[in-house]
């Protein structure tokens, strides 16, 4: 289960502020249960920072965007990305990282 989670295809991705799973990720978390994935990525955390890394490398772009090239779209969205990086700075101090997976489901992640 633990190399379902490394495939390369799964991710995070931010919608607004919350995180989400992408595409391949939430139909692996349908299939084996959100309980189940929480406890392989608490588990596991090095499977969650691979994806969260990826968001970081997504917020460097938008920034270099926004700051040199001055694009609106760009700008709008940085402000998301700002929320992640405190967020991931209060994990990466012990905290937990919320993953909305529905309205009314999550699963919450810490190292």
């Amino acid at each position: 289960m633990s190399q379902d989670l490394r495939d390369p295809s799964n991710g995070l991705i931010l919608k607004g502020y919350d995180i989400i799973p992408n595409k391949p990720l939430l139909y692996r978390i349908a299939l084996y249960s959100a309980d189940i994935v929480e406890t392989i990525l608490n588990a596991n955390p090095e499977i969650a920072e691979l994806w969260l890394e990826k968001i970081q490398d997504e917020y460097m772009v938008m920034k270099k965007r926004c700051d040199l090239e001055h694009d609106p779209s760009a700008c709008f969205n940085l402000g998301f990305y700002e929320e992640f990086e405190k967020n991931l700075a209060n994990y990466e101090n012990g905290g937990s990282l919320k993953i909305s997976i529905t309205k009314n489901k999550s699963i919450w992640i810490s190292k």
